[in-house]
Formats: structure tokens, sequence, C-alpha cells
């Protein structure tokens, strides 16, 4: 849907970006258009605000926004020492297109941003349409790494709904559910304007649309900085076409790819207007209960325009008190260097003024090996795992005997998929490659003239009558004894089993009245789910076979069943009955191919009735 409206000349776009007229709003910073190239090519467009050496904060914009966004918090960002890094997503300003994305793609990009500036720790804030990515790091990126995490008015998952928003904006997203295509009717008409080379035609398209706001939000763009700002900010937007909104638009209506309740970030902070009409507060409230750890402070009175205004001060505070380096008491940094001591893993810290927190950069569970390393293994160490291996069997029997319900079937599925696996091993030990050709040096000994081909085989014969021999086996060129043989019904095939507790039984399964064949690797499936009954006492192993030119009847293991003339079902089931092509293992007949091979498997054709005789009798199709 995306292929015919694809961004043109984009890596261009990313290198040389587009300045506007010196009429628009003067760049209060030189960093406001930068690229980073990600590991598979793709380019992020970023800006930088405030402080350049102060707490990092990522910044994810709206939806439709770009990188210019926390512009006007730059002199904010510069009293409190911040330093915000707004991120174009990909379509969207200077990001290159990314097609078929995922929310939780965000977070490596991020984090790749984060290694390009050489930043070890910082925190997010997602606004509006961003608040699914800043909640994406949240889940992906490690608390090492991420040290604060904040929802600015952000929309919730689309399972939440639409319910309190304005028309516009539930129009919007209601279609682009299901067609997100409707973003490039809007590009056609926003779009063009946006790309104009004169901003202000954007400007006045701009200011049209926000005159019809309502009340605080009207309000808030009467300050001429402000709007350019966002005029700025939605114009840059545009920038690439539509693909990037209505990969947007996509992602927004559809599942993120993961549950808030498997968040498990220790804070994740929500700030929300009670007069929001874009992202209603019910989205905060019902985020706020699904999150496992998170803080809602609802603002009463700011709608989605002035939250962002009026506290924007205080939502950077909080943050940055995440930030800020944890300090630990004379008493609790004794004994942090006491047992770094002890387990000779950390030095003491160099400097014992700071007071900081000493943090391990060991993983929890390398303690151990460590420990193993220093001071080696338990001496009965070897005995105690022999035994907890042996308790194992004990203890999968005790709790395959008490399992009830569902839980018996899970450890039933279980165990018949392990026995599976056991029996293929034990087959794979069992088997043996039987080769025809001596691969052993000349012998001393004088050989038989019609022994001397079979030492020298070659390739191309032995190809040859390997081709010939599958070709004839595909086309059934057999002299079949019995060409025709009597019908069987199915219900002198099955017998009904009736089942169930109740007194309307079930009658769904069926039980095989005839012999039958089962291979070595067969294993019975579950009790509740298997609808047809093979009994022990009908199955055959082993059919007595007679080779026509020399004469003489073999016992041999039957390897499986190749037609039953009745009925395919019963072919399936490996139903014995007269006039069914078996296969059987010949290697005991010493037969060879031309190339000097040993045959191992042949067709037979059962010639008596097994139910009656007891026993399989058949005859060699050769």
């Amino acid at each position: 849907m995306y292929s015919r409206l694809r961004p043109f000349g984009l890596r261009n776009i990313c290198r040389q970006p587009t300045r506007y007229k010196s009429s628009q709003v003067k760049i209060k910073t030189t960093l406001d258009s930068q690229t980073h190239e990600l590991s598979d090519g793709r380019f992020l467009g970023f800006a930088e605000y405030g402080h350049p050496k102060g707490a990092p904060i990522f910044f994810f914009h709206g939806f439709p926004g770009s990188r210019f966004e926390p512009e006007e918090w730059d002199d904010l960002a510069k009293r409190l020492d911040a330093r915000i890094i707004s991120v174009d997503r990909p379509g969207m300003g200077l990001s290159t297109f990314y097609p078929n994305r995922k929310v939780l793609d965000w977070p490596a990009d991020i984090n790749s941003l984060a290694q390009h500036l050489k930043l070890s720790r910082f925190a997010v804030i997602g606004g509006s349409g961003g608040g699914a990515y800043s909640l994406a790091c949240a889940k992906a990126l490690s608390p090492e790494q991420l040290k604060g995490v904040g929802v600015l008015a952000g929309m919730g998952p689309w399972e939440m709904g639409t319910k309190g928003m304005n028309t516009a904006q539930r129009v919007l997203l209601n279609v682009g559910s299901w067609w997100p295509g409707v973003m490039h009717l809007v590009d056609d008409s926003i779009g063009r304007a946006a790309r104009d080379p004169d901003p202000e035609i954007f400007e006045d398209m701009m200011a049209k649309q926000l005159f019809n706001l309502k009340g605080e939000d009207r309000a808030a763009f009467d300050n001429k900085e402000t709007l350019q700002i966002l005029t700025k900010a939605a114009r840059e937007s545009y920038r690439q076409g539509g693909n990037g909104l209505a990969e947007e638009i996509r992602l927004v209506t559809s599942p993120w790819g993961f549950k808030l309740e498997d968040i498990t970030f220790k804070t994740v902070r929500l700030w929300y207007g009670t007069r929001d009409r874009n992202t209603p507060i019910s989205h905060g409230r019902r985020m706020a209960k699904r999150l496992p750890h998170a803080e809602l402070i609802e603002y009463p009175g700011e709608t989605h325009f002035t939250i962002g205004m009026n506290h924007s001060e205080e939502v950077l505070k909080q943050i940055l008190r995440e930030l800020a380096p944890a300090k630990i008491s004379t008493l609790n940094f004794r004994r942090t260097t006491f047992l770094n001591q002890q387990l000779q893993v950390l030095q003491p810290p160099e400097s014992l003024s700071s007071g900081e927190n000493t943090k391990v950069k060991m993983p929890q569970n390398d303690y151990i090996e460590r420990w193993t390393k220093l001071h080696g293994k338990r001496l009965d160490h070897e005995e105690r795992t022999r035994k907890r291996e042996a308790r194992e069997s004990h203890k999968q029997s005790a709790n395959a005997q008490n399992f009830r319900g569902l839980r018996a079937k899970l450890n039933q599925q279980k165990r018949r998929k392990e026995k599976i696996e056991m029996r293929k091993r034990i087959k794979q030990h069992e088997e043996r490659n039987v080769k025809s050709t001596d691969n052993a040096g000349p012998s001393s000994e004088p050989i038989p003239e019609y022994l001397l081909d079979r030492g020298q085989e070659k390739n191309a014969k032995a190809l040859s009558s390997a081709i010939k021999e599958r070709r004839n086996e595909k086309a059934a060129k057999f002299s079949v004894p019995l060409p025709k043989v009597k019908g069987i019904s199915e219900e002198e095939m099955f017998k009904v089993v009736n089942t169930g507790k109740k007194t309307g039984k079930k009658s769904w399964k069926r039980m095989v009245t005839k012999p039958t064949f089962v291979g070595p690797d067969f294993t019975r499936r579950p009790v509740k789910y298997e609808r047809f009954i093979r009994p022990m006492g009908l199955r055959y192993k082993k059919a007595n076979v007679t080779h026509t030119e020399l004469g003489v009847t073999v016992q041999l293991p039957i390897l499986g069943v190749k037609k039953n003339p009745q009925n395919p079902l019963y072919t399936q089931l490996g139903v014995l009955s007269k006039g069914t092509v078996i296969e059987v293992n010949v290697s005991e007949l010493g037969m060879v191919t031309a190339g000097g091979k040993v045959v191992w498997g042949r067709y037979a054709q059962i010639t008596n009735t097994p139910e009656n005789d007891g026993c399989v009798n058949a005859v060699l199709l050769v």
C-alpha cells in the first residue's frame, strides 16, 4: 500500500536538510538538525535543547509532530541543567522511513543513539502519540541505563477506545484503524502546503484550524512564538510525505506488542489534564491501574495543549530527580565495602568523601561462578548431583499421579513429547550404515572375477539403477497376486466406544477390530484427544513373507503399511486386511542391487485374513 508513495532521495534529504526562510522563528540552538546513522543504514534525526552537558532526557514527539516540539523548553532546560534530545520517528523529519515497523523496535534505535552520544544513563518522556514509545523503552531497556520514564498526556492502548476525544480525533483514528492510507489524503491537502517553500502558507492554514479551538486551547496559541514553534514542528512532520504518518497511525490503532502489566520499571510518571479532549483523562487513569508501578498526576482544568506550557517546569524537575545520583549513609557504605572485600569482586571506591553509592557492575548470578573458580566445588558435589537427578523421575511420577484437570493434560502432553524424543535418540544409536563396498586397502589374496565389480563400484551405474528402481516403485509395476479383494464396511471395521460419565454418553471414539501395525516410534495420544483405539492384542510386527522366485518363506519385520485397498483412512491407521500392500525388511535375504548395495525394504501383499489365522502371510512383490 505504501510502495507507490515511497519517499524519493531520502538519504540526500537527510544529509542536506531543507532550510526555512528567515521569516520563520529564529533557531535558538545550532543542534536542531542532527542525524545518526543506524546499523541497518537508516538515519535517525534529532535535535538538542538546553544545557549541552546537562542531565540527558529523550523526548518523543506527538502525532503528527517532529523533533522541534520541545523547542519552547530550551530556556527552561538550560536553567535546570537538563539536556533534552528530541528524536524524529521513522518517516517524519530527518528519520528514514521504516515500513512494517513495530513499537518495540524503537528502544533499539534509542539505545543506538545513546551509545552514539556516549550516554550511560538517561530518562525518556513521551508526549501525546509518543507515550507508547516511552512505555516501550520502559519495557525493553535495562534499569541500569534507563533511570526515568514519563508520559505527558499520552494516548493509551487502542483497546481503551476513543471515548472522551473530540470528533475530528475520533474520526481520524477510527478510519485509520482499518485504512491507514487515509493519511495520504491528509498529506495531499495539508502536506502539500507544509512542503511549500513559503512557510506563511502553512502558517495561515494552521491559524485557521486553531481558530476553531475553544476555551483554553485557543488562548494557548495567542502567543505568536508558540504558534510558530507548533507550525514548525507540524510542517517538519510532512517533510517526506504521508508514508511515515500512515505507518504511525497503523501503530497507534493496533496492539503495541506488549502488555502494560508486564512493565516492571520502578516508577512510571503520568501527567494528564482533566479537560483534555485529545487524550482524555480516562486513558491516564486506566493506564495507572494496569501499570504495576505508576504515579498519576492530574492537573484540574488543563487541556492537551496547556499542560505542557503551564507545567513544563514541574514535569522536568520530577524526571531530573530520577537522574540525580543516590546518596547512602556511612553505615550502608561500610557494609557494602565489607561485602565487596569478602567476595573479592569489587574494589573499594577511590574517593571516600564523595559518599556516592558504588553499584555492582557484575550480574547477580556471576557471583556463584566466581566463587566456584576461586574456592572450587564441594567434595560431594558429583554425588549430590547424581542423587538429585535420580530423584527427578520419582518426583515426576508423584506429580503425574496428583495432577488433575488441565495440569494433568499439559503434563501428559509434555511427557509424550519427551518420550518421542527419547525413542528417536535410541533409534539413532541403534541405526547402522550398511555399505556393500569395501573401502579397505588392496587384498593380498586373489579375488574371483565376479566380485571385482563389487569392490570398485561406479557411481554412475549405482545412480542409474537406483533411479530405475525408484521409477518402478513409483509406477507400482508389480504383479499383484490379489488384484481384487472384498470390501470391508466401517461398521465391521470399527466398534463405537461410548465415553463420559453423564447419562448421555458421547460416541465419538472408535476401536479398530482388525489387526493393525504401529511403528516403533508410536506413542499414544492423551486419552482426552485419542479418537481411534488400536488394541495391543491386535498389533502385529512381523509377517510370513514368501519369495516366489526363491521358493522360500521367511518371517520378516514389517516396516510400514504402503496401501490398504479398502480406504485411505485404513492405510493411515495401519490396518492389516487381505490385499493390503506392506513394506517388509528383506535385508536378511541378502538381496543386493546391480550396484552392489544391500536392499533394505521391499513391498509385499497380504494374502490371508489375519484376524482369522492369527498371523500375517504375504507374498513378496518382485
